[in-house]
């Protein structure tokens, strides 16, 4: 009786240690490596594996089979393995991987608050300039599209130049000088939908578009170059980019002073 309660209570724990192992999928094996789903997906923040899509989680399992492969040859051939600067290197990675992780650990709690972006802003004002492009440019303007129509064919076809066209065709008060419009246009300016147009030509080249109640054939013949200060919300990722790096290498500084200041270092180089 002894005997049979012995061996049951045998089987009961092999059974419950059986069922107390976490079951893995495997994913990928190679020779005696294996990669498991869940290693896999602890590779990477959960929110960034969840936004791989199937193809690129295939391809990173086939980089790790590639990389597994070779790591594999390399530790079969003996002049690696007993080469010191290979050794060296490992050694190495391995301590950059762990201090990576430590130091980024630190770099969690690094804030930008709306307040130190605004003041870095009315700081550096002056460093935050963008240039842009405006164009000078004529315009030929009718009431009617198949008028319009017959003389872009005119154009095309060299029967007339783009001034003269202008100041024969035209049907408002600019075309009598040529279609030059005082204003040059720009990317912010009160003709944004021309702009929309010139920034796809060439200089000279022509095209069609609707305005107001008719059409225009226009082109730009020259361009000026514009630097303007970039507005705060236009330079708000870069200076949180450039806030967050000054504070990431303050930090670092910090950390690797109190280290130091805890640990028995000796250099004789």
């Amino acid at each position: 009786m002894k005997k049979i309660i012995l061996i049951s209570f045998t089987l009961f724990m092999m059974l419950f240690i059986a069922c107390d192992r976490t079951p893995k999928t495997i994913i990928a094996q190679v020779n005696d490596e294996i990669l498991t789903l869940e290693d896999f997906q602890k590779s990477m923040p959960q929110i960034e594996y969840d936004n791989l899509s199937k193809d690129k989680k295939r391809e990173l399992i086939n980089k790790w089979v590639e990389l597994t492969l070779l790591a594999q040859k390399a530790d079969a051939d003996e002049l690696i393995k007993n080469n010191s600067i290979v050794t060296f290197k490992i050694n190495n990675a391995v301590k950059k991987v762990k201090a990576n992780s430590y130091i980024n650990k630190h770099l969690q709690s690094i804030i930008v608050s709306d307040e130190e972006l605004f003041n870095y802003y009315r700081l550096h004002r002056s460093d935050y300039k963008k240039k842009s492009i405006s164009y000078r440019a004529q315009r030929i303007f009718f009431t009617d599209q198949n008028t319009m129509m017959s003389v872009k064919q005119k154009l095309d076809n060299k029967e007339i130049l783009y001034t003269p066209a202008a100041m024969r065709y035209s049907e408002e008060g600019i075309g009598r000088n040529g279609g030059y419009m005082s204003e040059t246009i720009s990317e912010d300016g009160n003709f944004q939908e021309f702009y929309e147009v010139l920034n796809k030509l060439n200089k000279y080249e022509y095209t069609t578009m609707p305005y107001k109640n008719g059409y225009l054939i226009i082109r730009y013949y020259d361009t000026v170059e514009v630097v303007k200060d970039t507005s705060f919300e236009d330079a708000k990722n870069e200076i949180e980019q450039t806030i967050r790096n000054e504070k990431r290498n303050q930090i670092y500084k910090t950390m690797i002073k109190n280290i130091k200041s805890e640990s028995k270092i000796t250099i004789t180089f």
